[in-house]
């Protein structure tokens, strides 16, 4: 196995510089900039979304936040999300549209490491998701529970490990996309 060592010429020194070991005495100098790339956190080797469906799979989503709830719900439940026909509440939407409704719920994550879910309190809170899948034929419902907290919101999985802390702002927006609002509209 190579030893390699890097560092400074000094506290006040800019420059880093790496050494390979395995015999050589060669030095190379590098930039902080090819380095910042090495420098990752914990949070940055975990799964952050607390959602993880396929969108295929996916039937139905009830999204409850503050009291308002909305309802997708594909209208052709043999075909994948892309050529079905969806419905959100009453009004018919292509695939083309749903499936940026359900990335809106894949694209939620947090930035911080989870939690065990059993260490925060998320039942009975202002968010919820019920993912109905049907998968290999079986149909089965996913429940998700969160509870806001100032402008943070801890969201677990009924039965699951992990909870999550993701903020208001971004479940608002999720929100806000299921209610039709445009984007500009949310800020």
């Amino acid at each position: 196995m190579k030893e390699r060592a890097a560092g400074r010429c000094g506290p006040s020194d800019p420059r880093i510089f790496l050494r390979s070991g395995g015999g050589s005495s060669a030095v190379y100098q590098v930039s902080d900039q090819s380095l910042a790339s090495l420098q990752k956190a914990p949070v940055d080797f975990t799964a952050t979304s607390p959602f993880l469906f396929d969108n295929d799979k996916v039937q139905n989503v009830k999204l409850t936040w503050k009291g308002q709830s909305w309802m997708l719900a594909k209208t052709d439940k043999d075909k994948v999300t892309a050529e079905a026909s969806w419905k959100l509440g009453d009004k018919d939407l292509k695939g083309s549209e749903a499936s940026p409704l359900l990335d809106q719920l894949s694209f939620l994550h947090t930035a911080q490491l989870p939690q065990p879910a059993s260490s925060q309190s998320t039942a009975n809170g202002e968010f919820k998701v019920e993912i109905g899948l049907s998968v290999d034929g079986k149909d089965t419902t996913e429940v998700y529970e969160g509870k806001l907290s100032q402008d943070q919101v801890w969201l677990a999985k009924q039965g699951g490990e992990w909870a999550y802390l993701l903020t208001a702002a971004d479940v608002q927006k999720v929100a806000d996309a299921y209610a039709g609002k445009p984007e500009e509209a949310s800020k």
